[in-house]
């Protein structure tokens, strides 16, 4: 057996990968918005789910069963419908979550105001912590795993790009070990980039910002969920 390694080779790929994960998408919208509406655990688990994901996408590539997605239309559109409708879930659950927790944070306004004269921004910032701790509580383990599962299989873009990129970079000759090399540091480097994103958002300082508009930034996420899964839907 050949055990050698064509590290160029790996180190192409996860350079392209690298800036595919970076491009702004539905990954990067999840991730963010289960950091900022839950938690850091939900982020960080969300991107765990995305990284399993990729498994799936690399698999079928690598053993050339991505070819019957980029030539079989039907099998593209079912998938097309699955990830898209998906998204579009989540998009019209943080919509009627959103609502609600207005609704609840109006109520508690309306009980400030009436016990004290001081009700200034800092006031307010707080307030709306203690509301989000009480309306908001964070998703399991499990569902953060799964929704970052769902979108990242279901998004028929990213199976294509992963048939385009290993039809275009391996070759018949290229060794098992050289393929499970990319495999695993594709699904890694994922895993610690969309990490390092819910880490970055959810330090105090952006915490605290994200209070102040917490309505406006989760509306601008759900929209944007919607659009992609629009995008999707009818690309």
């Amino acid at each position: 057996m050949n055990f050698e390694v064509n590290l160029p080779l790996v180190f192409s790929i996860l350079g392209v990968h690298l800036l595919a994960v970076m491009s702004p998408g539905p990954d990067f919208i999840l991730v963010t918005k289960n950091s900022l509406t839950f938690s850091r655990k939900a982020g960080i688990y969300t991107a765990l789910g995305i990284a399993l994901g990729l498994i799936v996408h690399i698999t079928y590539s690598l053993t050339g069963l991505g070819l019957l997605l980029k030539h079989n239309q039907n099998l593209f559109r079912i998938i097309q419908i699955v990830g898209g409708s998906y998204l579009a879930y989540i998009g019209l659950s943080s919509l009627y979550s959103l609502f609600k927790k207005m609704r609840e944070n109006n109520k508690v306004k309306s009980l400030s105001s009436s016990i004290a004269y001081d009700y200034d921004s800092e006031t307010e910032v707080k307030l709306k912590e203690f509301n989000h701790e009480l309306t908001i509580s964070d998703i399991s383990t499990k569902k953060a795993i799964t929704m970052g599962w769902i979108t990242n299989v279901f998004n028929p873009k990213a199976g294509l790009f992963f048939v385009s990129i290993f039809t275009q970079f391996f070759e018949d000759k290229e060794t098992i070990l050289t393929k499970i090399i990319v495999a695993f540091a594709i699904t890694i480097v994922t895993f610690l980039y969309f990490s390092l994103v819910s880490i970055g958002i959810t330090i105090q300082s952006v915490k605290e910002k994200y209070l102040q508009l917490e309505f406006i930034i989760e509306f601008i996420f759900s929209c944007i969920i919607l659009i992609l899964a629009a995008s999707i839907l009818i690309s």
